[in-house]
Order: C-alpha cells, then structure tokens, then sequence
C-alpha cells in the first residue's frame, strides 16, 4: 500500500497511469517513486505543499488550483519513475551475477 495522504483518488489515479505507464508496477519502486516525487514537489512548490499538507487537501488539488505547471510535475514524475525502474534493473542485474 502506498503511503498516499495528501492526494485525492483522482491524483493518486494519475500518479498510477504515470509510473506504471513507464513500466513502474512494483509497489516498492512505486512507493520510492512517490517520496521522490515529494521531495521534488517540497523543494519547487513549498508553499503550496505546505498549505496542503496543513490543511490535510490534495497536493495535486492545490497546485491545480495555482495554476502550476503540471505538465513539469507529469514530466518529472515520469523521470523519476524512470530513474527508479533503472535503478532497480540494475541492481537485479548485479546481484545476479554474484550468484
């Protein structure tokens, strides 16, 4: 189960459609994909994070409603899925061959 407090079932449908889209179907890689794209958010979009999370509202609500970027928000949440999937191919391959 992700860790999803501060999206709506609409934001959280479109985070899905995002990072299994790139191939990201492993609840683990997508829970990692979710803290980054956090992180992401909290670093470019403080204030509106900060107002969702204190009000307990939709982070994809709130920067919809500021008329934000989402096209960068999609983008990034796509690389980032991306960087997870490829992070996790490699380590598999690599600790297949140590076996």
């Amino acid at each position: 189960m992700l860790g999803f407090r501060f999206a709506c079932a609409r934001h959280q449908a479109i985070f899905f459609d995002h990072v299994q889209g790139v191939g990201c179907r492993d609840p683990a890689a997508m829970e990692e994909v979710r803290r980054r794209l956090y992180d992401w958010l909290a670093e470019t979009h403080a204030a509106i994070v900060a107002q969702e999370m204190s009000g307990g509202g939709c982070i994809g609500c709130g920067l919809a409603a500021a008329q934000a970027d989402l096209a960068a928000v999609r983008r990034s949440t796509i690389e980032i899925a991306l960087r997870v999937v490829n992070e996790a191919s490699w380590q598999a391959g690599r600790d297949k061959g140590k076996s």
